[in-house]
């Protein structure tokens, strides 16, 4: 066995420790990526939820015509 014969191995050991580093590395960060996904996904839900679920400005001004109309006949005077 020669001097050159293992630096050869040494060199071969080196760039597999590099790779699976970098393996381990990537697999961090697409662990962080999936979690980062997740909350926009739960944010995506909430803005689809609010948009689904608020008063338009169309409904809200029939429902102050029909407050209005109620407090009316009801004899409810505004300070």
């Amino acid at each position: 066995m020669t001097s050159k014969d293992v630096s050869n191995r040494d060199l071969a050991k080196m760039i597999e420790n590099l790779a699976v580093s970098s393996a381990k590395g990537f697999e961090k960060v697409d662990g962080k990526l999936d979690g980062l996904q997740n909350q926009i996904s739960g944010v995506n839900n909430r803005i689809d939820d609010l948009a689904l679920n608020r008063a338009t400005k169309d409904e809200i001004y029939h429902l102050g015509l029909r407050v209005s109309k109620i407090e009316h006949k009801i004899g409810f005077s505004k300070r």
